[in-house]
């Protein structure tokens, strides 16, 4: 049985400018509330992710869910 997560895996995530930032690899949900509590991104390689705002985990950069804006064709952030 496919996950909700898989449909939204492998989506460009771009910025509030459409900027692409990276590839959405996972989806972080809470397993009490089932709330999704951040996107894992792997971040095109051109980026220095030393400058991005959120944390790296495991080579994805880890963005709160906070931070998107919609999930449609593709992900956009809120800045």
């Amino acid at each position: 049985m496919p996950s909700f997560s898989n449909e939204f895996i492998n989506r460009k995530v771009v910025d509030s400018r459409g900027e692409l930032l990276g590839i959405l690899q996972d989806i972080v949900i809470d397993p009490r509330t089932g709330d999704i509590t951040e996107i894992m991104v792997k971040v095109e390689q051109e980026i220095d992710v030393n400058k991005l705002p959120w944390a790296m985990k495991n080579n994805l950069c880890a963005i709160p869910a906070q931070e998107v804006r919609e999930i449609e064709e593709r992900v956009v952030l809120r800045r």
